[in-house]
Formats: C-alpha cells, sequence, structure tokens
C-alpha cells in the first residue's frame, strides 16, 4: 500500500484529524424543539419491541450536549456531553423530523447503551467521528548533538498538519512533493514551489507566525513563517543507506543552531492564540474532607458515564484548587491494584466542566501527580488559561508511546485541542 496513504488513515483515526463536521450551536436543550411525528408515552426503554441490530459507534456532535431519553420522544434522563462515543445497539427505532430554531432535521431515534440500559437519543446529532478543534498545536524541538556527534538544529515538525487540515476529507490523498534525486539526501531545504504547496495543503501561508509558549515561563515568542527555511529530514524511525521513499521524511522549519528552548506548545496562525503566563502549575492534595468526597460520591450516584467504576473500589482523593474552579482526581482500584483515575472539574458553584476517566494501556501510561509543590520551571502539569479564546485547559497527566496527547480544554462544549507531534513508529 502507498505509503502516503498509511500515513494518512493513521494520523486521521488517531489525531481526531479526518472528521465530518456537523455544527450544532443552535442545539440547546432539545427542549425548545417540536417532533412532528406522534409522541410516544414515557416508559421503559427496553420494554420498546425493536430487533437488537449490529452495534455501531457514533460520536455527539451538538456542541452544547444530547439529552437522552428514557424512551423515543419521552421523558429526559440526561445529557450526554460533546464528543461522547455512543455505542448504538437498536437502530431506527422511529423515524422523526425535528425542527430546530429554523431548519428541520430529519432522522431516527436510536437506542445506546449505558452500562446494562438503553436509552434513546435523535440520531441527527451523531456522527462518525469526533468533532474536531479549529486549532492544532505542535511541539518545537531544541538542537543537539547525538552520539555520533551529528548536530541537529531546531526543528518544527508540522508533517501533520495536511491531514488535520484535510480532516472533513477522510480520503484525501496527497501527491509527492519530493523528486527522487532530492530523496538520495539525509536533509532536504525545499524548493520555493514545494513550500507553497506544503504550505497550502497545510491551510497555511507565508504570512502566517509561528507562536512559541514556553510552559517554564509562560512566556509567548512570535516569529514570521519567512524567517525560516522549510526542509524535509529523515525520520528518526528511518534506517539504512536508501533507497528513502517520501515517507521516511518528516516535513517542517529549520529554526537554527543557537534556538534554546525547554517544554513548549506551538502554534501556526495569522494572530497569536495563547495568553501569555495565563498557566499556573499543578499541585495535588490528598483530601479526606467529607464535603469533597460526597461532592464525588453524588456525582457518581447520579451520573452512569462509566459503568464499570461500579465494581472497583474508590482509593485516594486529590484536590487541586485553581481559582474559578477545583479539579479532583478520584483514584480508584481492583483487588488493591490500581485500576486508573477519573478527573471531574467543576466552577465554585458545582456546575461540572470535565470529566474523563483514564487508565494504562498499551499505548498510553499515566503521569504521576504533583503531590508537592513545585516551581513552574520543574513543574509538568498545568491548568489556567491557555488560550484567548477558550476556557480553562488541563495539561500533563497523561503520555502516549502511540498516538499524541491533547490539550483538555475545560469546556464541554469545546473540543480538546490535538498536538499533532508526529508520532510515527
Amino acid at each position: 500500500m502507498n505509503k502516503l496513504l498509511i500515513l494518512s488513515m493513521g494520523l486521521l483515526l488517531t489525531l481526531i484529524s479526518a472528521f465530518k463536521v456537523i455544527r450544532c450551536d443552535s442545539y440547546l436543550a432539545d427542549t425548545d424543539q417540536t417532533s412532528i411525528v406522534e409522541r410516544y408515552d414515557d416508559g421503559v426503554a427496553n420494554e420498546i419491541s425493536v430487533a437488537d441490530q449490529e452495534t455501531t459507534y457514533r460520536y455527539v456532535s451538538a456542541r452544547s450536549g444530547l439529552n437522552y431519553r428514557v424512551a423515543p420522544q419521552g421523558k429526559i434522563l440526561g445529557k450526554f456531553d460533546l464528543n461522547r462515543q455512543l455505542k448504538i445497539v437498536r437502530q431506527n427505532v422511529l423515524p422523526d423530523t425535528i425542527k430546530d430554531g429554523n431548519q428541520f432535521l430529519v432522522g431516527n431515534w436510536v437506542g445506546v447503551e449505558i452500562g446494562t440500559e438503553i436509552v434513546y437519543v435523535f440520531d441527527a446529532f451523531l456522527q462518525e467521528n469526533p468533532v474536531p478543534s479549529d486549532l492544532a498545536l505542535y511541539y518545537l524541538s531544541a538542537p543537539y548533538v547525538s552520539s555520533q556527534g551529528e548536530y541537529r538544529t531546531a526543528f518544527l515538525n508540522i508533517s501533520e498538519a495536511p491531514y488535520f487540515e484535510a480532516r472533513n476529507n477522510y480520503d484525501q490523498l496527497f501527491d509527492p512533493l519530493l523528486s527522487e534525486e532530492q530523496m538520495s539526501n539525509d536533509t532536504i531545504i525545499l524548493h520555493q514551489s514545494q513550500r507553497k504547496e506544503f504550505l497550502q495543503r497545510s491551510g497555511f501561508s507565508d504570512q502566517h507566525n509561528i507562536f512559541i509558549y514556553e510552559l517554564q515561563t509562560g512566556q509567548v515568542s512570535q516569529h514570521p513563517l519567512t524567517e525560516f527555511p522549510m526542509i524535509a529530514c529523515l525520520s528518526i524511525y528511518t534506517s539504512g543507506d536508501g533507497p528513502f521513499e517520501e515517507y521516511d521524511y518528516q516535513f517542517g522549519f529549520d529554526l537554527g543552531k543557537h534556538y534554546q528552548i525547554g517544554e513548549n506548545l506551538v502554534a501556526i496562525a495569522s494572530k497569536n492564540p495563547f495568553v501569555e503566563k495565563g498557566l499556573q502549575p499543578m499541585v495535588w492534595e490528598m483530601t479526606s474532607s467529607s464535603t469533597d468526597i460526597q461532592k464525588i460520591n453524588n456525582w457518581l450516584s447520579e451520573n452512569n458515564w462509566f459503568p464499570g467504576l461500579r465494581s472497583l473500589d474508590q482509593a485516594n482523593l486529590w484536590k487541586h484548587e485553581a481559582g474559578e474552579y477545583i479539579c479532583y482526581v478520584q483514584e480508584f482500584q481492583l483487588k488493591e491494584s490500581f485500576a486508573g483515575r477519573l478527573i471531574l472539574a467543576f466552577e465554585q458553584d458545582g456546575k461540572l466542566l470535565h470529566v474523563e476517566y483514564q487508565r494504562e494501556s498499551e499505548s498510553a501510561y499515566l503521569i504521576a501527580l504533583n503531590t508537592e509543590k513545585v516551581s513552574q520551571i520543574s513543574s509538568n502539569q498545568f491548568t489556567g488559561r491557555l488560550f484567548k479564546e477558550k476556557g480553562p485547559i488541563l495539561f500533563g497527566l497523561i503520555s502516549y508511546s502511540f498516538g499524541c496527547p491533547a490539550v483538555k480544554v475545560l469546556d464541554r462544549r469545546e473540543p480538546n485541542v490535538p498536538i499533532l507531534c508526529d508520532n510515527r513508529h
């Protein structure tokens, strides 16, 4: 199979980059919408006589969330957040047309599984892939000298940018940029026409800037793209003396030998998206407060988002107060062994901002919580305002051996911001 095709398919599956976006900003609580067909009486969803069909998975595309009900058009039981993955176990239960503002949406009520129960949602607000962010981030690697004495300049790898830009077109393929003659070299300086084509595929131009947010200092530096040559260099996973293919190369900007920088996040944009010095290091404190414990227990009893948690034992509860909001980490164990942790963030008035369950797998590992007061220079876990036009964030709690992390946005209506780290193996 063409390696460009393999790269595009792999990245689009793992980096929220090949998504068919349905914007549903006007969809609020579904209570203001009018169903055109005759309404069902409220009842027990499992009693509706519908043959079970092949299981499929879909994601919630309504930014303000999607109500789930006891029956089609029945009593509202709760709400699924944007990008929640749902397991559909009953297809096409009831066709319906819903008036949403000034438009009519045609679809079907479908049954989705929550633990051992089946609830119902309207599938016009579901889609095959998560709704992606409108922004992607990158890492800038500092210059270094290899064990063989080879010097590598500071490099901003944007190899995945074209596939993120093509996230609405899953089948997007690109013609090769490099010539066979060029691919006899370890490092290639792109010609102006090649540079222009790559930037165009990525949604960039030489009118854009590189914005570098240094996590240790909170400072933001700005550099026009025109300052730096664009290069293609062999990936660290490429071995041998060739012949090479375009897939073997990483594309990006050469920032030279003298650009020293620590941990960072980079955006390419026309305007600076970052809030300078908007982040704070996270320091987690174990809490045995009855108020905190009751808050977590109440949420667990009222929400069945992660039904598997009921078979686990609650262990340590950690807390980080960030002024306007409070973050919790509830650890779980199975037979006295660590099983995973639930991340919850609440506003001071109790409104839920974010929830996710983290556990280790073949491709992911959890980063130990910062449990002692640390300076921002040594901290690797942050919260606060990173973006000017998004809510507060969480960053640094999980890492990946396969795939890439994302910046968690503490806003249930907003997708997480992916970091396109080109983690190819």
